[in-house]
């Protein structure tokens, strides 16, 4: 390969949106770097300030995620029942309608699939999943918060997926969890052009 090749995990979140990138040069060495928003709103906020809230999350996520090849974002908590749902989905479908406009390849990612293909559980708990991202990336990655961990491990489902190489096994486990995710229609086209 003869350029930089960019996988972004998103976990969208009010709270505290993480993203991570995963860059791998022509050497076949991977940098890695992981960022996350933490916002505040409560549940008197008006209209506009939830709106400009998800404008502001989705102004940050899209600064990481325009020249990517590939994001993974992790898909809606269907059963989760904390904080509105509403500005949940919205933040979520504004996030991927925007990458979707600059022409980025998208996976959807479901939360069990993830903390399935990480820890071997589809329900583990955040302290589960940031102990094993760590594990998978140790030690050059240590990772402070479960949504740094969740946006890592979804750039690393996209490598995987991809066949890159990458500092953990993939096991026939893991390896299985990939056909839950929703791939981007020419995922053969990116398997090719990163092979």
């Amino acid at each position: 390969m003869s350029r930089n090749l960019s996988i972004v995990g998103i976990d969208p979140s009010l709270t505290g949106t993480g993203v991570a990138e995963l860059l791998l040069d022509s050497e076949d060495r991977w940098q890695v770097f992981r960022w996350h928003c933490p916002t505040k709103g409560t549940r008197r906020d008006t209209l506009d300030m939830r709106a400009a809230r998800i404008g502001r999350i989705t102004a940050d996520v899209m600064s990481w995620a325009p020249g990517a090849d590939l994001v993974v974002v992790e898909g809606p908590a269907y059963a989760s029942t904390v904080g509105s749902l509403l500005d949940r989905y919205g933040l979520w479908w504004r996030i991927v309608y925007r990458l979707l406009a600059h022409d980025v390849p998208v996976a959807v990612c479901p939360p069990t699939v993830l903390k399935k293909f990480i820890t071997g559980n589809g329900g583990a708990k955040k302290a589960d999943v940031m102990d094993a991202v760590n594990a998978m990336w140790y030690p050059d990655v240590p990772i402070t918060n479960d949504n740094e961990a969740d946006a890592l491990g979804l750039a690393s489902i996209g490598a995987a997926a991809l066949g890159l190489p990458v500092p953990f096994r993939v096991t026939s486990d893991r390896s299985a969890t990939l056909g839950n995710v929703e791939w981007p229609e020419d995922m053969e086209g990116l398997r090719d052009v990163v092979a």
